[in-house]
């Protein structure tokens, strides 16, 4: 299954110099959930930096509302983020240098999206334009992947998406713990619809090794990106 709702991969951005200061220069990731496909390459390029240039550069972990701290306080020089992350990042004073892929996501104008789901036994719900006035669980308000790229999608078909939706409950995380705690509230019945990030529910059936009883709804296929 292939859906495609906005995205896109990695990037590599920078900010105004930190490292006059320290002396070394600053670089920065954020914090991801095991296991992540993006996981390996801010390990191995963390180590790389430090085999390479030991003493010279400083690599340290943030979560999402810290390096927004660390960012406005000039304390880093180079971010290591999910693309939307960085785009979001960018009101900060950051700027893109360097797009990331991988075999699994080849074009990083198609990496990252959101997919909206339902039970499957909802056969009342088949189009975006059913999941009006439902309840929606969501990971963070601030999750560009969780949330935000499905609500440009209903700004997109002409919906606005502040009252699309009766109540919104979020999990108050952007980790895949959290996105699994969407699947499992729209399962339970605590929500009609869940929005996590693509592919997430393929991973997790494949993880688990078993089916899950949900659908996605407003699914738009696109060869090009990448599972």
């Amino acid at each position: 299954m292939k859906r495609l709702i906005t995205g896109l991969f990695i990037f590599l951005i920078g900010v105004a110099a930190a490292h006059a200061a320290s002396g070394s220069l600053m670089f920065a990731a954020t914090e991801m959930p095991k296991p992540d496909p993006c996981l390996p390459f801010i390990g191995q390029t963390s180590s790389w930096l430090n085999e390479n240039f030991s003493g010279k550069v400083k690599f340290e972990y943030y979560e999402r509302k810290e390096l927004e701290k660390a960012i406005r306080d000039g304390k880093v020089d180079i971010i290591l983020s999910e693309a939307g992350e960085a785009a979001r990042l960018r009101k900060w004073g950051t700027r893109p240098l360097l797009t990331a892929v991988s075999i699994r996501h080849p074009n990083p104008q198609r990496g990252q999206g959101s997919v909206f789901f339902v039970r499957n036994d909802r056969k009342d719900l088949s189009e975006l334009k059913d999941l009006r006035n439902l309840k929606l669980a969501a990971t963070d308000d601030n999750d560009f992947t969780g949330f935000h790229a499905g609500m440009g999608e209903l700004i997109h078909r002409g919906f606005n998406p502040d009252k699309f939706f009766s109540h919104i409950q979020f999990i108050g995380s952007s980790s895949k713990v959290a996105m699994h705690h969407v699947v499992d509230d729209v399962i339970s019945g605590k929500a009609d619809v869940g929005i996590v990030k693509t592919c997430f529910l393929e991973d997790l059936e494949k993880l688990s090794g078993q089916a899950y009883p949900v659908k996605v709804i407003g699914e738009k296929p696109k060869d090009s990106f990448g599972m």
